[in-house]
């Protein structure tokens, strides 16, 4: 599961259909998410051009928790328009 979206970094880089994933994810005191976002510029790169740390809350009744991570993500005004790859 990943996201794709065309950005532009901070630094001027654009990169149309950016491949974005979660990474190094884990549940912290049974109701927050942790991971990486981490942005390549397709799904073949193995070296990030960027990553950030995200918190989002955690439901257990919910189900699969890589799916809440990706539904909140693509809940941000970032990632509005984002399409599942």
């Amino acid at each position: 599961m990943a996201l794709s979206k065309s950005v532009i970094t901070p630094q001027g880089f654009e990169a149309v259909d950016a491949y974005h994933r979660v990474e190094s994810l884990s549940v912290q005191g049974k109701s927050e998410i942790v991971f990486s976002l981490a942005s390549y510029k397709d799904k073949d790169q193995s070296l990030s051009f960027a990553s950030k740390r995200v918190v989002c809350s955690y439901d257990i009744n919910e189900g699969n928790v890589f799916e809440q991570a990706y539904a909140y993500v693509k809940g941000t005004e970032e990632f509005f328009g984002s399409v599942d790859c």
